[in-house]
C-alpha cells in the first residue's frame, strides 16, 4: 500500500469518526399542566412587547412579511409563562408570536388577505427558554401552519432555528389551543420531540 492510499484512508477514517458528526441528543416535550398558560394578543408594533421588531432582528424568517395589524401577534408574558419538561430537565418558554401574508394552503381557502375567509393561516414563533435557575439559555425559532377549522386547534410547529443551547435544534413541538376570551389563546397541550447538536447543559 502506497502512501497516498494510507493518507487518503487515515482522512476517510477520521471524518467517518469526527465528533461533530454524532447523532443529535433528541428528548420528548412532556409535563405541561394543561391549560396553564394562554397567548395574548397585543398591537405588532407596542412598544412593551416589539414583536415584529423582535422577529426581524431574529434574522431567523427572512422568507416571511407579516400582516401587522393589532390582534395578529401574540405574547406569553410573565403571568402566562410556558412550563415543560425536556426530557428530564425542567424548561420555562415565553413567546412572541405573528401570523404572516406567507403560506401555501395546498389549494385551501386562506385565513387573511383579499377579502378570503379561509381557516388556514401561518404563524412564526420566537421562544426565550430558561433553565430550572432563571438563566435565558437560548432561542428557539418555528414556523407552523394552522388550520382554525378543527378544535381544539392543532399546530405543529416546525422548528427551523435555534441560537445558544439551541443552536442548529431540530423537531417537531406539537401543540393544541382553544380560543378563550378577548381573543386570547389558551394553551391545552404541548408534546412533541426537540433534538440538539449535544447535550451540554
Amino acid at each position: 500500500m502506497n502512501k497516498t492510499t494510507t493518507l487518503t484512508i487515515s482522512l476517510i477514517s477520521a471524518l467517518s469518526f469526527n465528533p461533530a458528526q454524532a447523532a443529535p441528543v433528541c428528548k420528548p416535550l412532556t409535563g405541561y399542566q394543561q391549560a396553564s398558560a394562554s397567548l395574548i394578543p397585543v398591537s405588532c408594533t407596542d412598544p412593551n412587547y416589539k414583536v415584529l421588531a423582535k422577529l426581524n432582528a431574529s434574522k431567523r424568517f427572512p422568507d416571511v412579511t407579516y400582516l401587522g395589524f393589532d390582534g395578529s401577534c401574540y405574547v406569553s408574558n410573565d403571568a402566562q409563562t410556558i412550563n415543560v419538561s425536556w426530557g428530564s430537565k425542567p424548561l420555562t418558554i415565553k413567546t412572541i408570536s405573528a401570523w404572516t401574508n406567507n403560506f401555501d394552503t395546498f389549494d385551501v381557502p386562506y385565513l387573511f388577505g383579499n377579502g378570503a375567509t379561509g381557516t388556514v393561516g401561518t404563524v412564526v414563533t420566537q421562544m426565550s427558554v430558561f433553565n430550572h435557575s432563571g438563566k435565558n439559555i437560548g432561542q428557539i425559532y418555528t414556523k407552523d401552519t394552522i388550520n382554525l377549522a378543527k378544535y381544539p386547534t392543532p399546530e405543529d410547529d416546525v422548528v427551523v432555528a435555534g441560537s445558544n443551547y439551541f443552536e442548529g435544534a431540530k423537531g417537531t413541538i406539537k401543540i393544541s389551543s382553544s380560543q378563550g376570551s378577548n381573543g386570547i389563546v389558551v394553551i391545552e397541550s404541548i408534546g412533541g420531540t426537540l433534538c440538539v447538536t449535544s447535550d451540554h447543559d
